[in-house]
C-alpha cells in the first residue's frame, strides 16, 4: 500500500475484556479519548484514541 510521504504505518490493536465499560472508563483516565461505541449480535465494542492519534479497540462478548 502507498503511503504519502511523512506519514507512518499503524497497526490497529484489538483487545478483548470481560469488562469493556470499566476498561473504556480506566483508559479514558490515562488520556485516551472515546471515538465511537459499536455493536453486533454477541459483540460490542470500544474504540479509542490514544493521546498520540494511535486507535485501537476494546472488545466484549454480549449476551
Amino acid at each position: 500500500m502507498a503511503h504519502a510521504q511523512g506519514t507512518r504505518r499503524r497497526a490497529h490493536v484489538d483487545f478483548m475484556v470481560e469488562d469493556r465499560r470499566a476498561a473504556v472508563e480506566r483508559l479514558r483516565g490515562k488520556g485516551a479519548g472515546v471515538v465511537g461505541e459499536h455493536s453486533a449480535p454477541g459483540f460490542a465494542w470500544t474504540v479509542l484514541r490514544d493521546p498520540e492519534g494511535n486507535e485501537f479497540c476494546v472488545s466484549e462478548r454480549t449476551a
